[in-house]
């Protein structure tokens, strides 16, 4: 059997759906901030909840905003600034305008508070972030599932029950400790 392809192709893939990821999570964030009275609700319709969120300081941004609903923007804004502070992703003398990384400044924040014009693609935003959650849950579970039948682990027709492969396709999940399970 002779196969071409790039030994890389699957990393590559990988990569690619992780940053889809997190651009569709830094929208929806900025969507849900634009307005976060109507874009807390707006979430709420459209099955937001944490667990969507990979990315620390996205993560804590959702809960902040979620937390202090009915809130004004700018105390929602200045409490986010706090908590991004408090977990070492701020930086306030970084004078920089909007990029993405971990470490948000003022201006970085205030870009991504304000650069969007109302949460009205919420909906559309969290139906995209629960998509590529659903195919990095099936990939990591096939490539469990490849590495138990490559290793002879498992059989064709085993279910898979392997803790001892950890696979993670966003850095939060090495914390959690997700591994290769059924």
């Amino acid at each position: 059997m002779n196969l071409r392809y790039n030994p890389d192709y699957i990393g590559h893939l990988a990569c690619a759906l992780a940053a889809e990821r997190v651009r569709v999570e830094v929208e929806l964030i900025g969507s849900i901030l634009s307005d976060p009275a109507r874009g807390t609700v707006e979430a709420d319709r459209a099955g937001v909840w944490l667990g969507l969120f990979s990315q620390d300081d996205l993560r804590a941004m959702y809960l902040t905003v979620d937390e202090l609903r009915g809130r004004d923007k700018r105390a929602i804004v200045r409490a986010i600034a706090g908590v991004l502070d408090a977990l070492h992703c701020w930086d306030a003398t970084d004078g920089r305008g909007f990029s993405r990384a971990m470490i948000w400044c003022p201006e970085s924040l205030a870009s991504l508070a304000c650069s969007h014009p109302g949460p009205a693609m919420v909906s559309v935003l969290a139906r995209q972030l629960r998509g590529i959650d659903s195919r990095q849950r099936e990939a990591r579970h096939c490539y469990c599932r490849l590495l138990g039948l490559l290793e002879g682990t498992i059989g064709p027709f085993d279910a898979p029950a392997m803790k001892r492969h950890q696979v993670f396709f966003a850095p939060s999940e090495a914390r959690q400790g997700e591994q290769c399970l059924n």
